[in-house]
């Protein structure tokens, strides 16, 4: 799922499920209205611009939960996810494990 451009994409009322890769590049993706959880059974990449805004809300609300098969990462070429751009909830339900890399 790939969100380019400027501006807000707000994330709908229903928990989503990425298969493969979820993209920000430019636009604001904005989890706070609706809270919902985010299932990422890829990569979340954050590039140039793109701002994330996860929410707020005990889990499962505005929970990011990494359910790949194989190692997945954040951080490093992929684009950083701190300060502004932090989760709220982080689950990491991945028998394989994930990365964190600072750029």
């Amino acid at each position: 799922m790939l969100f380019t451009g400027t501006g807000s994409r707000i994330l709908p009322s229903k928990d989503l499920t990425i298969c493969k890769s979820l993209v920000i590049d430019g636009p604001l993706l904005d989890n706070g209205v609706n809270n919902r959880k985010l299932i990422i059974n890829g990569s979340i990449e954050r590039y140039n611009s793109g701002a994330f805004a996860s929410g707020t809300g005990a889990s499962p609300a505005s929970t990011v939960s990494f359910a790949g098969s194989s190692v997945q990462t954040i951080g490093g070429p992929t684009g950083d996810f701190a300060g502004d751009n932090k989760f709220n909830n982080l689950e990491i339900n991945n028998p394989a494990g994930i990365n964190f890399r600072n750029r």
